[in-house]
């Protein structure tokens, strides 16, 4: 009898076992490599940057191999699997950005009050395939910019919250360009441009924002709602 008993207890060992690493995988970690540096002068701004050469599912779009290191290869533990590897050029990045740069070239920088910064983000393309690591130029942790303005995307905080940004519609004979805020219930995200006590746009009353922007500079930050707001609506209306 015991004999007949041997296979049926075999089987039900193997797939209990199945079934547990099943439970246990919650996202597959490679060996990473060492943190990307920029170690060859970058090509001018906007060249080969339109997208013909990069590819959605790849590496800068949202996918990030190393589960356990941050968007610039810094160790965070576990259970980060959507981060995009961001590449720190101080050098372009003031080219682009500094006092003598081109005001109509947008940049982006976080408020030293946010609760998020680049550290953990998911940065993909909003309208065409792009490599996301490559388009993306950061000073720091900070603040970032684009090889290509005209490139539109969309940045998502992945920490608690996921509150989002979207910019898109780049003018270059203007720099203006149109951002769209996406909040949760949770959690709020605001921009400020020439003054940082005037919030061009918040998600504090509703859930999803937008505006066409004029201004070199975009500052953002991200926060806690200061209490959960039974009256927040979904969209202002405003949003383009």
């Amino acid at each position: 009898m015991l004999s007949r008993q041997k296979p049926i207890i075999a089987l039900s060992c193997f797939l209990l076992l199945s079934l547990q690493l099943v439970f246990q995988v919650h996202c597959v970690e490679e060996e990473a490599p060492p943190p990307k540096t920029a170690t060859t002068p970058p090509k001018e701004a906007g060249a080969g940057t339109s997208g013909s050469g990069g590819s959605r599912g790849t590496l800068g779009d949202g996918y990030v191999p190393y589960a356990a290191f941050s968007t610039f290869g810094k160790p965070i533990g576990p259970g980060m699997c959507n981060l995009t590897p961001l590449v720190v050029d101080t050098g372009k990045f003031d080219k682009l950005c500094g006092p003598n740069s081109n005001p109509n070239w947008p940049c982006f920088t976080h408020e030293d009050n946010s609760e998020d910064d680049l550290t953990m983000v998911n940065v993909e393309p909003w309208l065409k395939p792009l490599n996301m690591t490559e388009a993306i130029i950061a000073r720091d942790s900070k603040s970032f910019t684009l090889k290509d303005p005209s490139n539109a995307f969309i940045i998502t905080y992945q920490r608690p919250g996921g509150v989002s940004l979207i910019y898109y519609d780049y003018d270059p004979k203007t720099g203006c360009f149109n951002v769209h805020l996406n909040g949760r219930l949770n959690q709020r995200i605001h921009i400020s441009t020439t003054n940082h006590d005037y919030r061009d746009l918040d998600t504090m009353n509703y859930l999803m924002t937008g505006k066409r922007i004029c201004s070199k500079w975009v500052n953002i930050a991200t926060r806690k709602r200061d209490d959960f707001n039974d009256f927040i609506k979904g969209n202002d209306g405003k949003n383009i």
